[in-house]
């Protein structure tokens, strides 16, 4: 057990992760069922029993994220790059604050900035230790698999409705957050939202290899253009067969 509470650093560092490898997929596959049960859990609900579980499930993730912070400052092992500034931190401020004032703005946030974030996370994760019977690598599973359900469960239960409208809204303010954390990077020596150094593993090493280094940050834009515009198809054309449905 002495093993478990050890940072990365104090474990010597992340390690290249076998990307699809065994024990990516068993993580993949039990977040799926997982998030298969919350979605049918939550489909039997009330309306007043969805907005219970959606404050409760929020509060559960904002407090799993913020107690680790307040484990590693209370182990020392605090650094800049633990200040809740990767997407997925801000991401999950988003979830918390939707679950108690909803507004179709903070819907399509949630859309094209927390899913696909999290679930890039997951298909790219960057958190690989030495150690996997270890508080902090389980941790990256867990949080950034609950914040995928929470959006599933909105989506799937039709109280998530994407709208094309406010995409340049939300583009726009993710390259207005973006600007200033490039200049806390360089200063810091961070990598949050990944734009001076692409995660290991991940496309953004091809994006690199192509178009080099700050070059690649163009290519992350196209490439989140197009991830989008696939998601809005997709979940357009699943909304006209189900309403195209007799059943």
């Amino acid at each position: 057990m002495e093993d478990f509470f050890k940072t990365i650093d104090q474990q010597g560092g992340r390690i290249p992760f076998e990307i699809f490898g065994t024990v990516h997929l068993t993580w993949l596959l039990a977040i799926f069922i997982g998030n298969l049960i919350l979605i049918q859990i939550y489909k039997k609900l009330s309306t007043h029993q969805r907005n219970l579980f959606r404050k409760y499930f929020v509060t559960l993730i904002f407090f799993l994220e913020y107690s680790r912070r307040l484990l590693l400052i209370f182990m020392g092992a605090f650094t800049f790059e633990d200040v809740p500034l990767h997407l997925c931190s801000i991401g999950i401020v988003l979830c918390f604050i939707h679950a108690f004032k909803p507004t179709q703005l903070l819907d399509d946030a949630l859309f094209m900035l927390v899913l696909p974030g999290a679930l890039a996370a997951l298909l790219f994760p960057d958190w690989n230790t030495p150690i996997h019977f270890n508080y902090f690598y389980i941790h990256s599973w867990v949080i950034h698999g609950l914040m995928v359900a929470y959006v599933s469960v909105l989506l799937t239960s039709g109280e998530l409705i994407p709208n094309r409208k406010n995409l340049l809204y939300i583009f726009g303010g993710l390259g207005l957050f973006a600007i200033p954390i490039y200049a806390i990077n360089k200063l810091w020596n961070t990598n949050f939202l990944f734009i001076n150094t692409p995660s290991p593993g991940s496309p953004l090493v091809f994006l690199e290899s192509i178009f080099g280094n700050p070059g690649y940050i163009f290519g992350l834009l196209a490439l989140v253009l197009m991830v989008w515009t696939i998601m809005y198809w997709v979940d357009g054309s699943l909304r006209y067969f189900k309403k195209s449905d007799p059943m």
